[in-house]
């Protein structure tokens, strides 16, 4: 082989490539970016749209059948604010021996006791005969006493509660403070620290007319005895037998008719009849325990025929009213990319409501593009009298993504 054609092998000119080949790699390198960048960027936010109340949230008003007149009165409910509904004045008034339920609270405060206690002893004495006979001559309710018998401290509560003892009134007080002013000035202590600012005491049994009370206020009274585990048994007492002293009976004659547990009956001259009243109804599967006062009935007769007529009344205007219901669709979710799922409500609520009070909804979605059907998606808040229910909503079912087609096919 010559030295020549060596050398023209060894300086063959290159190749040439085509111009196509860099605009493909171009092409390739703008095509991979388009992609990471539609595949990876963010999508727009789903669409989340709530759904208008299926079901009414008001109900229909129901005329109350209020006693006649002169009488004045009040209802209101364990677990609503304040009276519900009133007829009359409600101004401070005389309350008779209704008086007696806020000195047994005003005795239980210095005296407490718990749920299945007695309390303490107390022996009768001469002083307490004598009490007995002044009550007697100034014509007010007693209980008897035996001089030398002893009673314990719930025995003395229901002579003061029940046969509606002012002598036993008299007796409490007294043993509780050691004197009818220290009593005095209890009650007005304890009545403050309540805020019953339209209520004052003249006397621990209500027979002066300067002991007195709004029916605004007697209804915050008669919620505070219900509250005590131990008057609220008392006052539901239709007889008992006091060892030593004999049987005494409820001067309450509709205890144990309409649902009525309670609570304390009242009669003077300036006052007229009186009654405090407290009634469980049943409202479909709730129980709702109605406090009520009546001031100054004719006689107690016609107190007593009217008090049921408004129990009805009263119950008639207490609704359960259903919020939502677990399950209920509460908002619709729609995509960009087509997607579409339910948002629906974790549990079913209910609520007491009264008359036609207003139920207002507000809606509150965090819904996620994508997500498992249970997945959190914020919640609905329900508000009815100042009080609010609050119900978690989650997706109804699956909430599908978007899929890698629609991104590329989709870039802006």
């Amino acid at each position: 082989m010559s030295h020549t054609s060596g050398a023209r092998a060894l300086h063959r000119p290159a190749r040439r490539r085509s111009p196509l080949f860099g605009i493909s790699v171009i092409l390739v390198v703008l095509l991979g970016i388009y992609a990471a960048y539609a595949l990876l960027r963010a999508v727009p936010d789903a669409t989340a749209t709530p759904e208008p109340v299926s079901r009414s949230l008001t109900t229909a008003v129901t005329p109350l059948a209020w006693p006649g007149t002169p009488a004045v009165a009040a209802v209101g409910a364990v677990g609503f604010d304040g009276v519900l509904a009133s007829s009359g004045s409600q101004a401070r008034t005389p309350i008779a021996s209704m008086t007696k339920t806020i000195t047994a609270l005003v005795v239980l405060d210095a005296k407490p006791l718990a749920q299945g206690e007695d309390g303490p002893d107390y022996t009768f004495t001469e002083l307490d005969a004598k009490i007995y006979e002044d009550t007697v001559r100034e014509g007010g309710s007693r209980a008897p006493v035996v001089v030398g018998a002893t009673v314990t401290e719930r025995q003395l509560l229901e002579g003061l509660m029940l046969p509606s003892g002012n002598n036993y009134a008299i007796t409490l007080a007294t043993w509780a403070y050691g004197s009818m002013d220290k009593f005095l000035d209890a009650a007005r202590v304890w009545l403050d620290k309540n805020g019953l600012t339209d209520t004052v005491l003249a006397d621990a049994s209500g027979i002066n007319p300067g002991s007195q009370s709004s029916p605004p206020n007697l209804i915050e009274i008669g919620k505070l005895a219900l509250a005590h585990p131990v008057l609220s048994a008392v006052v539901g007492e239709k007889v008992v037998n006091i060892p030593g002293v004999g049987e005494v009976k409820n001067t309450n004659s509709l205890l144990g008719t309409d649902g009525i547990i309670g609570l304390k009956t009242g009669t003077t001259i300036v006052a007229g009849a009186c009654l405090l009243f407290a009634a469980e109804q049943k409202i479909d599967d709730k129980t709702v325990t109605v406090v009520g006062v009546v001031i100054g009935a004719e006689d107690h007769k016609s107190l007593f025929s009217a008090v049921p007529t408004l129990l009805g009344t009263v119950k008639d205007a207490l609704h359960r009213v259903t919020l939502v219901e677990s399950g209920d669709v509460i908002a619709r979710v729609d995509t960009a990319w087509g997607a579409r799922a339910n948002v629906v409500a974790t549990q079913t609520e209910r609520v007491l409501t009264w008359q036609d009070s207003w139920v207002d909804r507000e809606v509150t979605l965090e819904v996620p593009n994508s997500g498992r059907g249970g997945e959190a998606a914020g919640h609905v808040t329900f508000t009815e009298d100042g009080k609010k229910t609050v119900v978690p909503v989650v997706l109804g079912e699956k909430l599908a993504g978007p899929s890698a087609w629609w991104r590329l096919t989709h870039p802006w």
